[in-house]
């Protein structure tokens, strides 16, 4: 079959037309990301990325905390936070070179954004003690923003991933006397040949 210069012109004009279409996917599972910055460790930090005209590939960890009522000089971040970021993206027919980037990025922030606000939390609002108050939030693990045009997906695509475990909290070295005061009658093993309590120890 022999197509035609003006087929294959007509077949060009039709697809420079064509409109993107965005297309975010998110997991179900949400994490808490207390007050962390969303914008901050995911747009900012997109381009702020060396060579982000073409890719980033990211894989960071934040301090965040999950009381969101504080002193002013009081931080204490109980939570790390792991933001990883996936995404490349190139030069498409009829778009300037980064309009690709920004439209997966942007796409990216309004459903996060959309997505975590009804997740949003606040401990204690309005008591007088609070002097910073932040605003906490719950996030999906995962987020992946694809494109596509006429139908058909395209090469481009970002891929976000939060992740958060909590902090060791110290405290317990403060219990060594209760503990040894309530096991001073303790005998491990009945008969003469064990001692009364037991010494207690603990390594901060």
């Amino acid at each position: 079959m022999k197509f035609s210069k003006k087929t294959v012109l007509a077949t060009m004009a039709t697809q420079a037309t064509a409109l993107v279409q965005m297309e975010v996917r998110y997991s179900d599972r949400m994490v808490d990301v207390g007050n962390l910055d969303l914008f901050d460790v995911t747009w900012q930090a997109i381009y702020g990325e060396a060579g982000n005209t073409r890719a980033i590939m990211t894989d960071r960890s934040f301090s965040s905390q999950t009381n969101t009522c504080t002193w002013a000089e009081d931080y204490d971040p109980d939570l790390t936070v792991q933001v990883k970021m996936n995404g490349a993206w190139g030069r498409t027919p009829a778009l300037s070179d980064n309009q690709m980037r920004d439209g997966l990025v942007q796409s990216m922030w309004e459903v996060l954004r959309t997505v975590s606000d009804p997740y949003g939390y606040e401990n204690s609002p309005g008591l007088a003690q609070c002097e910073n108050q932040t605003w906490g939030h719950k996030v999906p693990s995962t987020l992946r923003v694809t494109a596509y045009i006429d139908g058909r997906l395209q090469p481009d695509d970002l891929i976000i991933e939060f992740g958060a475990t909590k902090n060791q909290e110290p405290g317990g070295c403060g219990l060594v006397g209760e503990v040894a005061g309530f096991l001073a009658g303790f005998i491990p093993v009945g008969g003469d040949l064990f001692a009364k309590g037991i010494e207690i120890g603990c390594a901060e």
